[in-house]
């Protein structure tokens, strides 16, 4: 115990004295901020955050209008989604697409702490057994170096203290789904998941982790293939969630 009470002082020692060397900056706008890996005040406050009222289902923000039923229009007249629930940190917009760019592709993974401790804020009241990231195919993996879905999984799982459990794996190269239509999203990723051998996710709650949801197609597929495997309950959270 005294060990761990004394590297975690030298830990937070070593943080001070870099921090004093090479103050952090705003890891949107490159000014001067409190922490590392975080944004400065102005450009925190430019960020839309997803509160109450939020739909039941797919996590966007509700307006006056349908507020009182609980569901957005979509998740009203729509099919069934395989998701149970839905929660997202922050509305995908131009002032949070830069930070969730430069995790995805510009390799700032630094962010990632900050990140991850926006979303469990989001998902507070949600509880679960594993926290799933949406996988990458193989590929694109090893073209990228990391998975952003996989390190936010992590953090989260930690900071709930729930099992961290890459189980899924993507089987095709389903590329990338910009521009695409709901419906050709949806057949894009048709079949392209499944879940690893020998892993138990029968009678399960699961998280299931990705940076943006924009139609949902993805981690509906992914939530339709965990299902299937036994999984009683599989909870969308994410980064971001698109507005349309």
């Amino acid at each position: 115990m005294k060990i761990k009470i004394i590297k975690k002082y030298l830990s937070r020692l070593y943080s001070l004295l870099l921090n004093t060397v090479f103050p952090p900056v705003c890891m949107k706008c490159g000014t001067m901020c409190g922490e590392a890996g975080g944004v400065c005040a102005k450009c925190f406050s430019e960020l839309t955050f997803v509160v109450e009222p939020f739909c039941h289902k797919c996590g966007k923000p509700l307006d006056s209008i349908v507020k009182e039923w609980g569901f957005c229009p979509y998740c009203q007249q729509s099919g069934k989604n395989y998701f149970d629930e839905a929660r997202a940190a922050l509305v995908y917009d131009e002032n949070s697409s830069p930070l969730i760019l430069a995790l995805k592709y510009a390799d700032k993974t630094e962010l990632v702490p900050v990140l991850a401790r926006w979303i469990c804020l989001a998902a507070k009241d949600v509880n679960a057994d594993l926290v799933v990231p949406v996988p990458l195919f193989s590929g694109r993996l090893r073209q990228r170096k990391y998975n952003q879905a996989a390190l936010l999984a992590i953090n989260i799982a930690k900071a709930k203290k729930v099992k961290y459990m890459p189980l899924l794996k993507r089987n095709k190269n389903t590329g990338s789904q910009g521009g695409l239509s709901r419906y050709k999203r949806k057949q894009n990723v048709k079949g392209a998941f499944s879940v690893a051998k020998n892993c138990e996710v029968k009678g399960k709650t699961v998280i299931i982790v990705d940076d943006v949801m924009t139609t949902g197609a993805t981690i509906n597929e992914c939530a339709k293939t965990l299902k299937k495997a036994g999984a009683s309950k599989v909870i969308a959270v994410t980064l971001a969630v698109v507005l349309k």
